[in-house]
């Protein structure tokens, strides 16, 4: 019988003998290499967007002049993130007239 292992015994590595020998696919891998790309691969042409006009406040619609207002007050501001906020908006609203 062994002696227990504790914290005053020294540590002894177990025989060679005892490990399993799990093999290896490593042993008969061959190690295949590719050919650099030594050019310049062609350029994605992605196609032109088209600018969409503004939408317009629809006559007499309290909802659509204020979007308006607003909008213009933004871009006055250089506000660009609250100018398409009012353009989305302005064109949601449109539907319900």
């Amino acid at each position: 019988m062994q002696p227990r292992a504790t914290a005053w015994t020294p540590y002894a590595p177990a025989p060679y003998g005892l490990f399993i020998d799990l093999g290896s696919d490593r042993e008969g891998a061959t190690v295949t290499t590719t050919e650099p790309t030594r050019w310049q691969e062609a350029p994605v042409e992605l196609p032109i967007r088209e600018e969409r006009p503004a939408p317009r406040p629809v006559p007499g619609c309290p909802e659509c002049a204020r979007l308006g207002q607003l909008r213009k007050a933004a871009g006055m501001e250089h506000d660009s993130t609250t100018v398409a906020d009012c353009n989305i908006l302005l064109r949601m609203h449109g539907t319900g007239h």
